[in-house]
């Protein structure tokens, strides 16, 4: 009799919590260290909208070996801007946020998973085992910013400091020196990535504040705000991501200097004036005018001559006849 009432209950207990599962945050990549409050997260595949202490997860999907949902961050109804998520059973799985966390399903727990839907399950991973990312799954990268040349004092602010371990396949964000920031990836090759920094939010979305950057494995190099970026670690991205080292190209538009890979970032530039050409000279300067009289002579009749051609006296030859008319008249006047 209470063998079969403890069977029961069993499977009452196994109804109820079929539909749910429960996950554990972390602050350590190890899974051991709990953070003060808000360390416990239980979710209902039957309810649209689950509620959690920071955000809000819908479309929450238990498969054999893990779940999957979407993540609105700071909102409590699932209204913010969705992030996909994925999270494996059985293995400590880093989430990238203002503050780094990991996330644990303990596998002798997960009864979320009906078995329906998939003709073959797969085989859950272990806490001990090596996640290994696919390239049809993504990977992870770690990620720094510095504030010298030599890619070893690390910039940041307050208890968000580098280097970051990001996921290749969504958007990461964290606080930066004068606000948050967020990067979404666009394109990788085998050493490279290439994103686009949005300043000023933390989930990507477009602002006239984005730059596209690129960071490589071991290569320091500057941005355009002063500081210097680096790639410690990097595993690769997913199949959608991955191009060709020879067809892998980043035109950047946020580095102050040539980018990691070869690409030669290209500013936009105003057209500027040819030189002049050293074989052409220079037009020649006018004359300053000559000042030879000529001005104050037009228009001046010049005296008539005093002497003719023959040499004779003109004005003498002029009065000559009416000083003897003169003459005549005095001597009649007299007679």
């Amino acid at each position: 009799m209470y063998l079969r009432a403890a069977c029961l209950l069993g499977l009452f207990f196994q109804f109820v919590d079929a539909g749910t599962v429960t996950f554990t945050v972390y602050t350590d990549d190890q899974c051991t260290e709990l953070p003060p409050r808000n360390s416990v997260v239980t979710l209902d595949d039957t309810v649209s909208c689950n509620e959690t202490p920071d955000s809000s997860i819908s479309d929450l999907v238990c498969s054999a070996d893990k779940i999957t949902y979407t993540n609105h961050p700071n909102t409590a109804d699932c209204s913010a801007s969705p992030i996909a998520n994925e999270l494996p059973v059985g293995v400590c799985t880093y989430f990238p946020g203002p503050v780094s966390t990991w996330k644990l399903i303990d596998a002798s727990t997960y009864t979320c998973y009906s078995g329906e839907g998939d003709s073959e399950a797969t085989p859950s991973p272990t806490a001990d085992s090596e996640a290994t990312p696919s390239s049809s799954a993504g990977g992870s990268f770690e990620y720094a910013i510095y504030l010298d040349s030599e890619c070893t004092q690390l910039g940041g602010i307050g208890s968000d400091m580098p280097p970051w371990t990001f996921d290749t396949e969504v958007c990461n964000s964290w606080a930066g020196g004068v606000g948050d920031n967020s990067m979404k990836i666009s394109s990788c090759s085998s050493t490279c990535i290439c994103f686009t920094q949005t300043a000023g939010n933390r989930d990507c979305s477009a602002t006239p504040n984005q730059n596209v950057k690129e960071a490589c494995l071991d290569t320091c190099v500057e941005d355009a705000q002063g500081t210097f970026v680096s790639m410690l670690s990097f595993n690769g991205c997913s199949e959608a991501l991955t191009v060709s080292d020879a067809e892998y190209s980043c035109a950047t538009t946020g580095m102050a200097s040539d980018s990691p890979s070869g690409q030669v970032p290209t500013p936009a530039s105003s057209p500027s004036p040819s030189p002049p050409s050293s074989t052409s000279s220079p037009p020649p300067s006018p004359s300053p005018p000559v000042d030879d009289g000529a001005d104050e002579q037009e228009n001046v009749n010049p005296p008539p001559p005093l002497v003719d051609d023959n040499g004779q006296n003109v004005l003498r030859a002029a009065l000559a006849i009416p000083l003897a008319l003169l003459m005549g008249l005095c001597a009649l006047m007299h007679a």
